[in-house]
């Protein structure tokens, strides 16, 4: 968790699920965005979890998906959104490391 005298800034919730390590939750508040949060947040994923560590993200959150492109994640695959609750196209990204 990133924190400041406001209040949280970000946090991070992972998971392992067999052989993969899972993001379930990267948050950045959005008054934290471009401060490196999100890089420090995912670089302690990296090393919590270990390779291949995936993750979901929505296709319209473009944002997001650059940002974890730039830290080495790929697509692996794409969804209608049915089985969400937000109901909404997603995508399975993986690091393999």
């Amino acid at each position: 968790m990133a924190e400041s005298g406001e209040g949280i800034l970000g946090f991070l919730a992972v998971s392992r699920e067999g052989t993969h390590g899972w993001i379930d939750q990267l948050y950045i508040d959005s008054s934290a965005v471009g401060l490196g949060i999100g890089s420090k947040l995912m670089e302690r994923a990296k090393q919590i979890l270990s390779a291949p560590i995936r993750l979901y993200t929505f296709q319209q959150n473009v944002d997001a998906r650059r940002f974890y492109e730039r830290h080495g994640f790929c697509v692996i695959a794409c969804s209608d959104g049915s089985t969400n609750e937000e109901k909404t196209p997603d995508m399975l990204m993986e690091w393999a490391g």
